[in-house]
């Protein structure tokens, strides 16, 4: 254990950019965390507790009562309709095909070393 532990702060003293570079992205990473989670704390609570009770949410109905079910109010919530196999199925091959595309360049690259200098120890 303590030999990684020796490893780890020889490492981290030969390249100390780097290592203030992951210490500070860590830190960056902790704080949108907990400032996403304060957010998500702060809009999902109730606004004003002591009035929930007495708010309404009034809906309106722009062409009148002639034009809805016997002056019923109108329903104003909908469901969108699901979405095509062939849609998800065109979607997960484009973004499988992407993917390879994005790889290709760099894998063309690396392909091209020759083993002796992709092996050698710096």
């Amino acid at each position: 254990m303590t030999y990684y532990f020796d490893l780890a702060l020889r490492s981290c003293r030969r390249s100390k950019a780097l290592t203030a570079l992951v210490v500070m992205l860590m830190g960056f990473g902790v704080a949108t965390c907990m400032i996403t989670y304060a957010v998500f704390r702060a809009t999902s609570a109730d606004p004003i507790p002591w009035k929930s009770n007495q708010l309404f949410v009034p809906q309106i109905d722009n062409f009148g009562p002639a034009h809805n079910d016997q002056g019923k109010p109108p329903d104003l919530y909908w469901e969108l309709p699901r979405m095509p196999l062939q849609v998800l199925l065109l979607g997960a091959v484009l973004l499988w095909l992407l993917g390879q595309l994005a790889v290709l360049g760099p894998a063309r690259r690396a392909a091209g070393v020759p083993p002796v200098e992709a092996t050698r120890s710096l």
